[in-house]
């Protein structure tokens, strides 16, 4: 929560408290005055933290007391039970709009990311990466081939000016919310929200090169939801960097301003056997995986400088390391197969394309629960 939204909630419920515990009105000049303060915190806090939805409650206790106190200060109340309803529904929508408020800034709060516990500074870059080899599959309407948007974030030196938001275009927060089932606006308070990387910074001259990690996001997500990870890695000495596939997240946004949203539900029916939902699972994951392999391939033509970036020469291709939440943890599994990637982790994942193969050898880690890990051995 920040801190003149606090301020804000909490002068408020100052005052409701003494009006509702102190039997005697309270003096017009009392009144008037926390209503000027009132006011001149909510000014503040428009002008330097900005407004969001979820305060909207708050906003009017806070305008309504202040007129209220206007009038009050310039006019004698006429007293009786009039007077007296209308000063216990005024109480009334006062305390339920402060509880609202409450609640709606304890589930939604303007947090603040984990702060990287390495050494390093962390600068970042996104990547639009267009596979012309590949068609795309996953959006049934779609004739272009396969794009991906990646973020890379690495060791920074140098760094200056503000970190990044967290969330860089919020034209995705609507997409996010529904994809929960919320209204579109629920989420737009993240724009708030700042990560911990600079943007464009130099990468770290501290070592020549550094391992790899590619992180892969879970069904209908995206790479945001890991920046926290990727952050608190490249603080300790690695590129990390995270795929955004394209119709497998709430939204991804293009350079150009086209918006792709998931698809990969579409897939998916309640009325389907096992068997297609087994095949169909399949097909998704081969994108997926083919979308790793992408990735690794561009990443060495920026390596060997053919393809311009800052991060020529400076990525260690013999230590890839890959990991996955939900599906992107069975993507980390099914990419563990190729030769380049020499560990891997899967977050609560299944697997997928298992039929013909032996099980991958090298090392990898599942963290699932006790259920989902008999699954996984019976299959592996």
């Amino acid at each position: 929560m920040r801190l003149f939204e606090m301020l804000l909630l909490l002068l408020n419920v100052v005052f409701s408290a003494e009006n509702l515990l102190i039997k005697k009105r309270l003096p017009k000049w009392a009144l008037m005055l926390t209503s000027i303060v009132s006011m001149a915190i909510l000014a503040i806090h428009l002008l330097v933290e900005g407004y969001r939805l979820q305060l909207i409650f708050l906003y009017c206790v806070t305008v309504l007391v202040f007129i209220y106190a206007i009038f009050n200060y310039y006019k004698t109340p006429v007293p009786g039970k009039a007077s007296h309803a209308k000063r216990v529904l005024g109480n009334t929508f006062i305390i339920a709009s402060l509880l609202v408020t409450a609640g709606l800034m304890y589930i939604f709060p303007v947090f603040t990311l984990p702060n990287p516990t390495g050494t390093f500074k962390i600068g970042t870059e996104v990547l639009h990466l267009v596979d012309q080899q590949r068609t795309e599959t996953l959006d049934k309407s779609a004739k272009g081939k396969r794009e991906l948007m990646v973020q890379v974030w690495y060791p920074a030196e140098n760094t200056s000016g503000s970190p990044i938001p967290f969330i860089p275009d919020t034209q995705i927060l609507g997409p996010m919310a529904e994809n929960y089932g919320l209204p579109g606006f629920i989420f737009q308070y993240l724009k708030y929200v700042l990560s911990h990387s600079y943007k464009d910074a130099n990468i770290s001259s501290a070592k020549n090169s550094y391992p790899l990690i590619i992180i892969n996001h879970g069904f209908g997500s995206s790479r945001f939801i890991h920046t926290s990870q990727a952050e608190d890695l490249a603080s300790h000495g690695y590129i990390v960097v995270a795929i955004d596939h394209t119709y497998n997240t709430f939204a991804t946004i293009f350079p150009d301003g086209r918006m792709t949203t998931c698809k990969t539900n579409e897939f998916f029916s309640s009325n389907d056997d096992y068997q297609t939902t087994r095949s169909n699972r399949d097909k998704i994951g081969k994108v997926l995986t083919d979308d790793v392999t992408f990735v690794m391939n561009e990443l060495q033509l920026i390596n060997s400088g053919q393809i311009q970036s800052s991060l020529k020469g400076r990525i260690d291709l013999a230590h890839i390391g890959i990991f996955g939440h939900s599906i992107g943890g069975a993507t980390a599994y099914d990419s563990s197969y190729d030769s380049r990637i020499t560990a891997g982790i899967d977050l609560d994942g299944g697997l997928y394309r298992l039929d013909g193969r032996a099980g991958s050898n090298k090392p990898f880690l599942f963290i699932d629960s006790e259920d989902q890990f008999k699954n996984i051995k019976m299959v592996m």
